[in-house]
């Protein structure tokens, strides 16, 4: 009887073992998955957390068979105190693996919603430089067509003028763009504003 508790302790620990391996495996799969763009994070996230809680929950099961099977075995009152100990070992570990499998999915939930936050940042970072340039080049267009018939002089003041007020422009769109971004608060930005009329 004791022989075959071992064995089957020692089958439960290898079970646990395969287990665990092809749950890694699908984690590397899934983080070339999104180094290559084929997966949006949300998925990639929720996915990630799919696979961390069935890892701690194989390791859990793993450890849970292992006690019912000591517990199961008829020893000698000496042996009996080494299989107590195991078990509370495995209990501790079980505890252990269930504080970690709540913290792990609570990270995960941050970490989601930080690279979201950061792609939606560039996402907006990437208009508003498009809208800028377009807006700039609209300007330039405009004033080109108005100093049409004036004269050189008249010209390269307004040409010096328009390099200002597309340099006050452009400077604009980068505080309004750290300003969203939170990188500067309302004040620092009104200041900023100030100082480059």
């Amino acid at each position: 009887l004791l022989a075959q508790g071992k064995l089957d302790i020692e089958r439960t620990q290898a079970e646990a073992a395969e287990a665990t391996n092809a749950l890694a495996n699908q984690q590397k799969i899934l983080d070339a998955q999104r180094a290559a763009n084929l997966i949006e994070d949300r998925q990639y996230y929720a996915e990630k957390k799919r696979l961390a809680a069935e890892s701690s929950q194989a390791q859990v099961d793993a450890l849970e068979k292992e006690n019912d099977a000591l517990a199961a075995q008829k020893l000698t009152k000496a042996d009996a105190l080494n299989r107590d100990r195991q078990i509370i070992v495995n209990q501790q570990k079980i505890a252990k693996l269930q504080a970690d499998a709540t913290a792990n999915q609570t990270i995960l939930d941050i970490q989601a919603a930080a690279a979201i936050e950061t792609k939606t940042r560039a996402m907006q970072a990437a208009v508003a430089a498009a809208q800028q340039y377009v807006s700039t080049a609209g300007r330039q267009a405009q004033r080109d067509i108005e100093g049409l018939g004036r004269g050189n002089l008249q010209r390269q003041i307004d040409q010096q003028r328009s390099q200002r007020e597309d340099q006050f422009l452009a400077r604009s769109d980068v505080l309004n763009a750290q300003l969203r971004a939170k990188q500067i608060n309302q004040d620092e930005f009104n200041t900023y504003m100030q100082l480059g009329r």
